[in-house]
């Protein structure tokens, strides 16, 4: 059960801001097959986001989360001549930016600063059981410009900085369970229109680690337009990152869930292409494109004496295709049919667990473009040798969505719903595809 409502407070003078507040709860469902439960229970949030405009051309942004979620997880070990074990999670979340934002004759800038807290403790029965209390901290500051140079230029550069921050019996430490890692990045972009049929990107980006140093990465993309209504992309680039606390020092071991840290790890460095064609005609389009990604030092996990351990693998691939086709009827029926292959293996050529090697989707639209009519959805996925703990799987599922519109005198206008995932109730209890599932919600602004 979902509820939530928005508070818009409209422009105050100089200064306007949005309240939302979110209230859900979610229900216990067991697993099929009987090996446990979802995470159960109360869910809420609150935000608050406003601005404060001194003039036309500069303003303060700020912004205010905050997030509870009290939930419960059943595992049943029944199946290894075990009983029942029961986890509560009390989590708890809050978001704090303050940004200044400028115009000039030529260029647009931010400067932004934010924290982030998060408090995970998780317990048997009560809390005076209490087996894990973790919190994150995560303290930022990013600024950035860009600029119209000239006609064919408009470049965009910036800076990042960020302290992360880790505290509890997440990490094993020896003689404490407290570490902190700062990184700071500085990189520079051209958006450049050589002539009216190609735009030319390069940029180039640099990243230092506390712990791992610094490494520079460039990237380049570039548009051909063949015509007003099409259009060829390429995007080339690198990327790297350093492994996080977790990945380095996690040390965990409570029964069957265990997770454990490398402190080795190296970081993780990829090379990735991509080559793809766009196109628009009458009431038509049409979208094709391929990508292919080259690891080296993958951060991924396996099992290490037994237990789950953050490692590197070597020379991990991944490439595919995905191709999205589609055609607006009239004013009120569209199609769209869209297919994802996907080729993903690890250092040792094998698959990559849970990835699929097709997702291809079938939707049909309805609207009657009527402020107080009717909008609906039916759409059919397929999904082909989805890997998943050394087990391939093809399924489908249809699903559909239907909405009534509302709309009053006095401004006010709002929606009912109603919806069926998986109407043909598939359940394949391994890879968590629990049935139907069906959902009706109402939402009004006012």
């Amino acid at each position: 059960m979902n509820n939530y409502y928005r508070f818009d407070l409209g422009q105050q003078g100089k200064f306007n801001g949005v309240v939302n507040v979110n209230f859900a709860k979610y229900r216990k469902r067991e697993f099929v097959g009987g090996t446990g439960t979802n995470y159960f229970g109360p869910r809420t949030n609150y935000d608050f986001s406003g601005t404060y405009a001194f003039d036309d051309n500069h303003n303060l942004d700020f912004y205010i989360g905050y997030y509870d979620e009290k939930s419960k997880k059943i595992t049943d070990y029944s199946s290894m001549g075990m009983g029942k074990s029961s986890a509560n999670y009390d989590k708890t979340n809050q978001d704090y930016s303050i940004a200044y934002n400028g115009k000039g004759d030529n260029s647009n800038y931010m400067i932004r600063a934010y924290y982030n807290r998060y408090d995970k403790e998780e317990y048997k029965g009560s809390k005076n059981n209490s087996y894990k209390q973790n919190t994150f901290d995560t303290l930022g500051i990013e600024a950035k410009n860009t600029v119209q140079a000239g006609d064919e230029h408009l470049l965009t550069y910036g800076v990042e900085y960020k302290n992360i921050g880790v505290e509890g019996p997440i990490l094993a430490l020896g003689e404490g369970n407290s570490k902190d890692n700062s990184a700071y990045a500085g990189y520079i972009q051209d958006e450049w229109f050589i002539n009216d049929k190609i735009l030319f990107i390069p940029a180039v980006r640099y990243d230092h680690d506390e712990q791992f140093g610094g490494k520079t990465t460039p990237k380049l993309g570039a548009t051909y337009f063949l015509s007003d209504n099409s259009r060829i992309k390429a995007n080339w680039g690198k990327s790297w990152r350093a492994p996080n606390l977790v990945e380095l020092y996690a040390g965990q071991d409570h029964g069957f869930t265990t997770i454990y840290g490398n402190p080795d790890l190296r970081p993780e460095e990829a090379t990735t292409w991509e080559l793809g064609f766009e196109a628009e005609k009458d009431n038509n389009w049409l979208k094709l494109n391929y990508f292919n990604s080259k690891y080296d030092n993958l951060i991924t996990y396996d099992k290490v004496n037994g237990k789950n351990t953050f490692i590197n693998a070597q020379d991990a691939k991944t490439d595919g295709v995905e191709f999205e086709v589609g055609r607006q009827f009239n004013d009120n029926w569209s199609i769209r049919a869209t297919s994802n292959w996907l080729n993903a293996k690890d250092s040792d050529g094998e698959k990559v667990s849970a990835t699929a090697d097709n997702i291809s989707t079938l939707e049909l639209n309805y609207d009657d473009n009527d402020i107080n009519g009717y909008s609906a959805k039916l759409w059919n996925s397929w999904i082909s040798n989805y890997h998943y703990a050394n087990e391939n799987y093809d399924y489908n599922t249809l699903n559909f969505v239907v909405n009534k519109k509302f709309a009053f005198d006095d401004g006010r206008s709002g929606r009912v719903f109603a919806g069926v995932d998986n109407i043909g109730d598939k359940k394949i209890g391994d890879i968590y595809l629990e049935g139907r599932i069906w959902r009706v919600g109402a939402e009004i602004t006012f």
